[in-house]
Parts: C-alpha cells; structure tokens; sequence
C-alpha cells in the first residue's frame, strides 16, 4: 500500500478534473444490512462447508485441515488488499474492468469485463445454486438437486427483475 494516499492518487484527480471523468457520482443505496450481508456471501459463498469433506479426505488431519484454511485465508486477504488499494487508486465505477483496461488498454478491458459477465459470474451463480440445492435437499429431502437448481435459480432471476 502506498505510505501517502493523497500523493498516489493526486494524479489521477488531475486526469479527472481534465477528461471529466466521475462528474456524476454513483447513487449509494445499499443500507448497512444489505452490505453486511453481501460481504458475508461474497467472502463466505459455499465453498467452505461444500468442500470441508473433501480437504479432510485428502488431509487425514484436523490440524492440516486448518492450516489449509488459514493459507487459503492468507492468499484471499493478499487479494483483498489488493482489491482496495486499486480501487483507492482508480476510485471509478467498474471494478476489475477498470484496473485491466489501465494497465494494458481498453481491448484487454473489454475482452475482461465480457469474460466475467458471460463466463464468470453465471458460473459463480451456477456453483452458488448448486451448494444451496444440496443443503435444501438435507432439508426437504422430496426436494431433488436439479429441481432445486432450477426453483432457486428461477427464484433468483424473479428477484433480480422485480427488485
């Protein structure tokens, strides 16, 4: 991280004042629930209690299976950091988008953000649906995995268009 953030980013509100960049500001309307619970998802997702089996399976011991969590911690907080120093630096709206397309061009931008939105994130939602449609058929065991899927997928995407 850079020892002083008015110094790292003095240049890039130059280049906004100049190109116009960020002169209307992006509307804040997330309370402080939907952001607790969107980081919990985010940071949390499926994984650890889908894949906890798994590691132990292969590990043979509880202590390596914790050591393996806190490795895999330490790499996503490395990330993390990662993520907000270049959002400190590049404070637009974007997200990775912005970060690839300033450091290697628009081309390799676009090619990034048409990537995530076709092939990453429905993915993401894939696997998501998925975890959840095994963890409801624990629950309602008439319920099968593929049903299931499909319901909270559907159930989803009504959300996401109605609000």
């Amino acid at each position: 991280m850079s020892t002083n953030a008015r110094e790292s980013i003095g240049p890039l509100r130059d280049h906004e004042a100049s190109t116009g960049v960020n002169e209307t500001p992006l509307r804040r309307q997330l309370g402080l629930t939907d952001c607790i619970l969107l980081v919990i998802g985010t940071m949390v997702g499926t994984g650890i209690f889908l894949t906890t089996g798994s590691v132990a399976g292969v590990l043979h011991s509880p202590y390596l299976v914790l050591v393996a969590w806190l490795l895999g911690g330490f790499f996503a907080l490395a990330g993390a950091l990662t993520y907000a120093e270049l959002s400190a630096c590049f404070p637009q709206s974007g997200g990775h988008y912005v970060f690839m397309r300033e450091a290697y061009g628009p081309f390799w931008g676009f090619l990034d953000g048409w990537l995530s939105f076709v092939v990453s994130f429905p993915c993401f939602l894939a696997f998501m649906a998925m975890g959840l449609s095994e963890y409801a058929g624990f629950f309602c065991p008439a319920l099968t995995a593929e049903h299931a899927v499909i319901r909270f997928s559907l159930a989803g995407a009504a959300v996401t268009i109605h609000g």
